[in-house]
């Protein structure tokens, strides 16, 4: 089964990718106005093109600018920032830079953070983080350092230590940090019930007068049968009388597996106990479904209900209309109240706001938000009114959106009411491309340090008028190649079979004898051995997942996929 591979964009904020053998993608932005441009051309990327870029425009001029560089296996190496103030374009100024390198292909990284220095015409390092990581992809030890400038030397600000039970989850966290030169510390440790809940945290602090880790807070946790949290609390440890102090705790009572009620309990200072503090009821109908909330607070010795929300439903369970109310003197006073208005499908088409007048004791309109669908159920226009004037709704804001036959939205077009000449004013546009002929299992997606899986390169801004300006984003795919001599044939993925597998895959080449080669999407080989055609070969050792293999013939490679199962 074909899946979308769906880009979108985000103004003023890096967005990047990499994928394996996908054509050129672009999208296009544009404030005020749409032209008619290709968005079809397709451009295919050199194996060995690892170098992207972005720039950010500031008054008509580009004036930021930032360079990604990477290595073989798609990894983010390198990112650099520049700046250029003055207009001039051969006057762009370093500002950041940012280096990765990566000790292993588990997750685990290094990144050094520098600052360009004008006087010494230099990256000044200012900080460095370090995270290492298990065969599993578990972070087991995490640092952040400071750079002295005039020692010359790191110095260290955090660092965090883990551990892992069987079942990959986190056992025990030691953290140390220093604040103003004094160096702080504590442990934690945790525990878990059959069915993986957390359900204990043990915290521990460094006393450097005893040299000595004392317990200090204490998390309790308990489940339903559903696995609903219904308990929790923390603790503070009391070192002079030997007792641990509740401070904090949350109760919530279920009946036949519905939520009845939540009760939170706070310490009191003055009194020196736990105190009730706040409460939620929930009240429903015979379809099970939520018809009433009441939140209360405690104080005078009483509990006082504030807010009561209060669900209507049509014949067909959908929610008619919700209202909202306060008390005043021991009353409930009406707030606010939405009613919901469906189509035939049972599509919510109109909604209407009201707020309370207690002047007037009338209804207030408050707003009103219209939707429409096609015949697939896809909303294709939402519009909202605000102001209320003259006995209507004045229109606010207005989203439009459009969908290709593989139900991917392809474009989203936003609107504001102009209220001088009445009429829609288009002031941002989405649009986007995509292409559908590879499936997930033919994607790679390396793991990048504080970053998303997509990476884009800006390649240019165009003036339309005076006034307004359009951006236009290409996105790329990064063939990420393991080798920059790679062959691939297509046809590869016919001989091997089957994919998915299970426990064993076979191969078929007319060449007697081969060699196979298998990386985990990180770029880790985990198979490397000397393959007769039809030779059953033992997968089931992988985890499930996607797996790139390498076919070494006679020096010619190609290469595919293929997914454990």
């Amino acid at each position: 089964m074909k899946n979308s591979i769906i880009l979108f964009i985000l103004i003023c904020i890096p967005y990047t990718v990499f994928c394996q053998n996908v054509d050129f993608i672009s999208a296009y932005y544009y404030p005020n106005s749409r032209n008619d441009l290709d968005m079809t051309q397709s451009q295919v990327l050199d194996s060995s093109y690892m170098y992207y870029a972005s720039e950010e425009i500031v008054d008509e001029e580009i004036r930021y600018k930032t360079y990604y560089q990477y290595d073989e296996f798609g990894r983010n190496t390198e990112v650099i920032d520049f700046s250029n103030l003055s207009g001039n374009y051969s006057d762009w100024s370093n500002r950041t830079k940012l280096e990765y390198n990566y000790p292993d292909f588990n997750g685990s990284y290094e990144e050094i953070e520098s600052e360009w220095n004008n006087i010494l015409q230099e990256y000044v390092p200012r900080q460095k983080y370090i995270w290492m990581c298990d065969e599993n992809g578990n972070i087991i030890s995490g640092y952040r350092g400071r750079w002295d400038s005039e020692e010359q030397v790191w110095i260290d600000e955090l660092s965090t230590v883990y551990a892992y039970n069987s079942m990959n989850q986190m056992e025990s966290m030691q953290l140390q940090y220093l604040v103003l030169d004094m160096l702080y510390s504590y442990e934690e440790f945790y525990d878990y019930d059959e069915n993986g809940n957390k359900i204990k945290v043990l915290r521990l602090d460094y006393n450097v007068e005893t040299e000595n880790y004392d317990s200090t807070k204490l998390e309790i946790y308990s489940y339903t049968d559903l696995n609903e949290p219904e308990y929790y609390s923390t603790s503070d440890y009391d070192m002079e009388n030997g007792l641990w102090e509740m401070k904090f705790e949350f109760n919530a009572v279920f009946e036949n597996d519905l939520l009845q009620s939540s009760l939170i309990s706070t310490y009191n200072f003055e009194s020196e106990i736990l105190m009730p503090d706040q409460k939620t009821d929930y009240t429903y109908n015979t379809n099970l479904l939520p018809i009433q909330e009441i939140y209360s607070e405690y104080y005078d010795e009483q509990w006082n209900a504030l807010n009561k929300t209060e669900y209507f439903y049509n014949s067909t369970n959908a929610i008619d209309s919700v209202w909202y109310y306060v008390t005043s003197d021991d009353i409930w006073i009406n707030e606010a109240k939405y009613i919901y208005e469906y189509d035939d499908e049972d599509y919510d088409t109109i909604s209407f706001g009201f707020e309370w007048n207690v002047e007037t004791s009338n209804w207030d309109d408050l707003n009103r938000v219209q939707l429409k669908y096609d015949d697939l159920g896809r909303i294709i226009d939402y519009l909202s009114y605000g102001q209320y004037l003259n006995g209507q709704f004045l229109p606010s804001t207005r989203t439009s959106y459009t969908y290709n036959d593989g139900n991917n939205k392809i474009s989203e077009y936003s609107y504001e009411w102009d209220t001088t000449n009445l009429q829609w004013v288009e002031f941002i546009t989405n649009d986007w491309v995509f292409d559908e002929s590879y499936t997930m299992s033919e994607i790679v997606i390396p793991r990048h340090p504080g970053f998303s899986n997509y990476y884009y390169k800006i390649l240019s801004y165009e003036k339309l008028d005076q006034e307004n300006i359009y951006k236009r984003t290409e996105y790329y795919y990064s063939n990420g190649e393991f080798e920059n001599n790679v062959d691939f044939d297509i046809q590869v993925s016919k001989l091997v079979y089957p994919n998915p597998a299970s426990n064993t895959i076979f191969i078929e080449f007319e060449s007697d004898s081969y060699v196979l080669e298998v990386y985990d999407q990180y770029g880790k080989e985990l198979i490397n051995i000397d393959v007769n055609s039809s030779e059953e070969i033992d997968v089931s050792f992988l985890k499930q997942g996607v797996y790139i293999y390498k076919i070494n013939i006679s020096g010619k490679v190609y290469k595919g996929k293929f997914v454990k199962i």
